[in-house]
């Protein structure tokens, strides 16, 4: 049974078009997660600028990778990742702009 476009958007938003708890939570990790990437890509940039920095990499960035990978689980789990992106792809290929939802 294919999911109609009504349902679907009713995990995103509510019916006064504010977002749901489930599409709130999904931001908040979101957020949180492109924040760890951020902070991994900025860490490694620096890293790179430096020799002995750069040699140290592989132990000192295995934390970032870490808070990256704890960031990516937490939104998996807690921010409704998945169904939330599933929602979203059902809707575009439905052919609904998204734009709002991502």
């Amino acid at each position: 049974m294919e999911l109609e476009e009504y349902d679907v958007k009713r995990l995103l938003v509510d019916y006064n078009g504010n977002p749901t708890p489930c599409y709130q939570a999904y931001m908040k990790y979101r957020q949180e997660y492109d924040k760890k990437v951020a902070e991994q890509a900025n860490a490694y940039n620096q890293a790179r600028l430096s020799p002995m920095k750069f040699q140290m990499w592989p132990i000192v960035g295995k934390s970032y990778s870490d808070d990256v990978n704890e960031a990516l689980n937490r939104w998996i789990t807690l921010g409704f990742k998945n169904e939330v992106e599933k929602a979203i792809n059902i809707l575009r290929s439905q052919g609904v702009d998204t734009n709002s939802f991502s």
